[in-house]
């Protein structure tokens, strides 16, 4: 089994955004639109009839957790992992060496906040507790 190809795996998404003409960030056109003083229908009509000009403006998937999604999909697929699951925004975290509870970092007053994990499984008897980053 072959980890997930991150970047092959994001071209491919946000192409088919762009053909299906979804995703498209309202954000990213008001930005453009002060920045080069078009009007906003006109970028939206140029969008709407250009693929090639449409691909700067739909969301990244990058920034819709993504490469998280794919991570979780991989190690899914391995033979004898069970639970596993995607845990929430400060769940836990990693605080010297040890897992802790966001009421743990609280109550002790930890700062800066350490580390926050965001995938939990068990396999083979034992528990594993993961953080993810990806960087190109």
């Amino acid at each position: 089994m072959n980890p997930p190809d991150y970047e092959r795996a994001r071209f491919k998404i946000k192409r088919r955004l762009v053909d299906e003409n979804i995703g498209v960030s309202s954000e990213a056109i008001r930005s453009y639109c002060e920045e080069s003083g078009f009007g906003t229908y006109a970028v939206r009509e140029k969008i709407g009839s250009d693929p090639m000009f449409r691909w700067f403006f739909v969301k990244d998937p990058i920034r819709q957790n993504f490469y998280e999604g794919l991570f979780e999909e991989f190690v899914g697929e391995i033979a004898g992992v069970t639970e596993l699951r995607r845990l929430g925004v400060d769940e836990l975290r990693l605080y010297e060496g040890k897992v802790v509870s966001r009421e743990h970092v609280r109550q002790n007053n930890i700062y800066p906040p350490c580390k926050s994990i965001d995938f939990y499984w068990r396999f083979r008897g034992c528990e594993f507790y993961a953080y993810h980053k990806y960087a190109r």
